[in-house]
């Protein structure tokens, strides 16, 4: 099945993601569990910047990868320009969840 495109997909707006993951955690108090969804972001930039990786048991694993510098050609001129050196954020869903997801087709 081919993937959705960006636009076509419906995302959950804050307030209705807190409230539903709330609502999955026994009805704990919204706040709580916006704090802990905040507190578990700034873990995990913290991790990043000084292990670069941070492993979530049953989840997966969030580390950083270095892009090297490289040339490119710019689609409306043709010239060719270089693409400095960059770190991105890079997710491997565990394997428990690469099943879940390989069940579902």
């Amino acid at each position: 099945m081919p993937s959705k495109k960006k636009e076509d997909m419906s995302f959950l707006s804050k307030d209705d993601f807190f409230n539903l993951l709330a609502e999955r955690c026994n009805y704990i108090n919204t706040e709580l569990v916006e704090q802990v969804y905040y507190e578990l972001i700034r873990l995990t930039s913290q991790e990043l910047r000084r292990q670069g990786a941070i492993r979530y048991p049953a989840f997966g694993d969030f580390y950083i990868k270095y892009l090297k510098e490289r040339e490119m050609r710019h689609v409306g001129t043709g010239q060719m320009i270089k693409i400095p050196m960059r770190k991105v954020v890079k997710f491997t869903p565990n394997s428990k969840l690469k099943k879940y997801f390989a069940s579902l087709s």
